[in-house]
């Protein structure tokens, strides 16, 4: 697998940011609501992403992107439309198709266009600033996602614990899980809508975003909340090519070589990152979290992927 850098392609990555964004505008508006925002991200599949089922009256619909046949797809009830993604097509345009079609439908939903959590403010539908699609750099990508939701399941999913996801965050553009401590702290007040919602539990986060800034390329990450400051210290020592990053306040390790030999030393990452901040929280019970499951086993049981 060809790991991509930011550089080679923040271009397109930005353009399927704003379109992942469309979709994510339907999950709040039609989504049942969970909680941390569950309800809201995206699912990803063998093609792309998609918003899963979605309820409006007697209606259902989706819309998934299709990277590998670079596709936008809507779906209402039996009945599909399609509209190609190509270069040189707007975040304007993708908009005006999804919603066009869906209020064919007569599925009407009031939507806010304002982009959430990016720099990028230019309101989804009058987007004619940003273009870019390469469908060979999306394949990329989309195997780069789908290897961060085996590393993260790998690891999240055995656990007994109250988890959520791993899920595709259309807003921060990552991958991540959670798992909650059942302990109310809230540190963020009503008008800030999003972290409001997010962060009003205990929770450790483990997560994959695609780099920037300081990161050349895809890097995973271990933050807790509540969250620790910069000179947060630890006597445990971390998997080779972990660390605490001072900035960012958690634990990050870059991706290397993305085969399935990687696989063991990111769910080390997790798993060291999970007891470092288990126990700094003083969480009770992070043993039992890890008490095998009483199944018989599958290909996937006691492996190296």
């Amino acid at each position: 697998m060809e790991i991509l850098k930011y550089q080679d392609w923040k271009d397109e990555q930005l353009t399927l940011h704003l379109i992942t964004q469309i979709l994510g505008k339907y999950k709040i508006a039609c989504a049942y609501q969970r909680p941390q925002w569950e309800h809201v991200t995206l699912d990803i599949t063998t093609e792309g992403l998609t918003t899963g089922i979605l309820y409006v009256d007697d209606k259902h619909f989706s819309i998934d992107i299709n990277l590998l046949d670079d596709l936008i797809e809507v779906r209402v009830n039996h009945e599909k439309t399609s509209f190609t993604l190509e270069d040189g097509k707007t975040v304007q345009d993708y908009f005006k198709q999804i919603k066009g079609t869906l209020d064919d439908y007569d599925i009407k939903v009031q939507l806010n266009p304002a982009p959430q959590e990016m720099e990028n403010k230019i309101p989804l539908d009058e987007d004619t600033t940003h273009h870019h699609y390469n469908h060979d750099v999306a394949v990329k990508a989309l195997e780069l996602m789908q290897y961060a939701e085996r590393s993260l399941k790998r690891f999240i999913h055995p656990l007994r614990a109250r988890t959520a996801g791993p899920a595709f965050f259309w807003g921060t553009f990552d991958i991540s899980a959670i798992i909650v401590n059942n302990k109310f702290h809230e540190e963020f007040k009503p008008a800030q809508v999003i972290e409001y919602g997010a962060f009003d539990e205990e929770m450790i986060e483990f997560g994959f975003w695609f780099g920037g800034g300081d990161f050349a390329g895809p890097t995973y990450f271990v933050l807790p909340y509540p969250f620790v400051n910069k000179d947060f210290t630890f006597n445990e020592s971390l998997p080779e090519g972990a660390r605490f990053d001072q900035t960012l306040t958690e634990f990050v390790y870059e991706l290397q070589r993305g085969d399935l030999r990687e696989l063991d030393t990111i769910k080390a990452v997790f798993e060291s990152g999970y007891a470092i901040f288990g126990e700094h929280l003083n969480w009770p019970n992070l043993d039992h979290s890890e008490v095998p499951m009483h199944m018989p086993p599958n290909l996937h049981t006691n492996k190296d992927a």
